[in-house]
């Protein structure tokens, strides 16, 4: 079975998480508690997603035809995350 990086990070924050929250913790009432670390991976997480955006906007300018629409389209599309419906 294959198993992305993120996968296995997320497993091993989980792990750590249970002995030293930084992600989510519950307090005495069973309420979820954000902690730091899960605005410090949301962050990264919009890092990341702008430079691979820029990277290909980058090499669709320098593209040309049929390799740039593609490049454009990539760079470009939007999250299926935040479609309407």
């Amino acid at each position: 079975m294959e198993y992305s990086l993120t996968s296995i990070l997320a497993l091993i924050y989980l792990v750590i998480n249970r002995f030293h929250p930084f992600i989510f913790s519950f307090n005495a009432q069973h309420e979820y508690i954000t902690e730091s670390g899960r605005h410090i991976a949301f962050i990264l997480q919009i890092a990341l997603y702008m430079v691979t955006t820029t990277y290909m906007l980058h090499i669709a300018r320098r593209s040309a035809g049929v390799e740039r629409a593609r490049y454009t389209a990539v760079g470009v599309r939007p999250d299926p995350c935040f479609r309407n419906g």
